[in-house]
């Protein structure tokens, strides 16, 4: 397959992120929606089209490795038409740079099968370690705050494989968090990268029965606390019920209980429309009497999304999408822990259950940003038999030359 046409774009796509990606936290506004619209669709063609190109090339290796990555891909294109339907045909026109915003984000999952090429990986990479230091100083640091830490999770976590002009990103990411107060959700990814950093430089070798039992907690954890919370004995995200901690709300605070109300009325609003088995249809909220009063509802009829992965699926795909979802982490995490051949790669595979564990907190999936591509990485490298195949040594390697600035 030629690659040279997607290595030519992947810069302009990659600059499309930043942008979009981070503008949603920016403190000033601008009138792009036309332009918008326009960016998200060229970005949702290129992906498929690539996508589609790959599976020709390499039908019987997906059809043997990839048959849950398969199965997501094509129920993110079957729910993007049915979308685009209910838009066009319900005259929610006035929407669409909306609904096009959210199969682009939503369409950025099939590099989970292009970034199994290393070629394709080494050209996203690069291109974004060279053009993080620029729009970090023009952008991230004056209107953002701590946004632009998210993308670096899996660049902190392999910080022993950085270009030497590039290791300062790990120093960069802890000195945000800790002079941004209220980001924890970036907080927790640089928290579990440094210690995956630690841990990949001064105990590479773990037992395999040790890791399982680390990545089969993880991957749980979530869910029991989900309905430990459901049954109302025990709610993680209310920490003043189970704490001294005196939390004052109306201030950004890392402590307080934003999560809890988005889980509830989402829920309620499956079961009061009866959409909780298949969704709603990408770029569809849920109903919310809290956030009715901030948003404009005429836009779509419905209320809100949500900055959560999980219940942004659920709405979109119903219980079927999510449990499609939770099968995909969990295999992918399965694999490279027990079939590689690499320390390494037994590490990328708990990355993926940590980025499952962010998605019951955040890892917001209504626009494109670089905090996907944490997810979206070490989950095609996890379901790529090239990359678990490989040694510690050629692990180490290759993923030296993904790194590397000269493309």
């Amino acid at each position: 397959m030629d690659y040279a046409g997607l290595k030519n774009i992947l810069p302009w796509y990659i600059i499309f992120i930043f942008f979009f990606g981070s503008y949603p936290s920016w403190d000033f506004n601008l009138p792009y929606t036309i332009f918008e619209t326009i960016c998200s669709f060229c970005a949702i063609v290129m992906i498929v089209y690539y996508t589609i190109k790959y599976f020709n090339k390499n039908i019987n290796l997906i059809a043997k490795n990839k048959k849950i990555v398969v199965a997501i891909i094509c129920c993110i294109m079957i729910w993007s038409f049915y979308s685009m339907y209910k838009f066009i045909f319900q005259s929610h026109l006035n929407g669409i740079s909306y609904i096009l915003r959210t199969i682009a984000a939503m369409s950025s999952f099939m590099f989970v099968v292009l970034f199994e090429n290393r070629v394709i990986l080494k050209r996203f990479c690069s291109t974004y370690l060279k053009f993080f230091p620029w729009v970090l100083l023009l952008f991230f640091l004056p209107f953002t705050k701590a946004y632009g830490v998210g993308g670096l999770f899996f660049y902190v976590l392999f910080t022993l494989f950085l270009p030497k002009n590039r290791k300062w990103l790990i120093l960069y990411a802890v000195i945000v968090i800790l002079f941004f107060q209220g980001q924890r959700m970036q907080f927790l990814q640089i928290l579990f990268a440094t210690l995956g950093f630690l841990t990949l430089k001064y105990n590479l070798s773990m037992k395999k029965r040790i890791l399982n039992l680390i990545f089969i907690f993880i991957f749980l954890a979530p869910i029991v606390l989900f309905f430990l919370a459901q049954q109302e004995i025990f709610n993680i995200f209310a920490i003043e019920d189970y704490s001294n901690m005196e939390i004052e709300y109306g201030k950004e605070d890392a402590m307080i209980d934003s999560r809890t109300f988005l889980y509830v009325e989402s829920i309620e609003s499956a079961i009061k429309n009866n959409y909780w088995l298949l969704g709603r249809g990408i770029g569809y909220g849920y109903d919310s009497l809290f956030f009715e009063e901030y948003y404009d509802v005429s836009r779509l009829g419905f209320y809100r999304d949500a900055e959560v992965f999980v219940i942004n699926i659920f709405t979109w795909f119903g219980l079927f999408g999510l449990l499609l979802f939770t099968l995909l982490f969990f295999w992918a995490g399965y694999k490279a822990i027990n079939h590689s051949n690499s320390h390494y790669m037994q590490y990328v595979g708990l990355a993926v259950a940590i980025q499952w564990l962010f998605c019951w907190i955040e890892n917001c999936i209504t626009f494109t940003n670089f905090a996907l591509f944490s997810i979206w990485i070490p989950m095609a490298l996890c379901f790529s038999p090239y990359w678990r195949n490989l040694s510690d040594e050629g692990f180490k390697r290759n993923l030296t030359y993904v790194f590397k600035s000269d493309v």
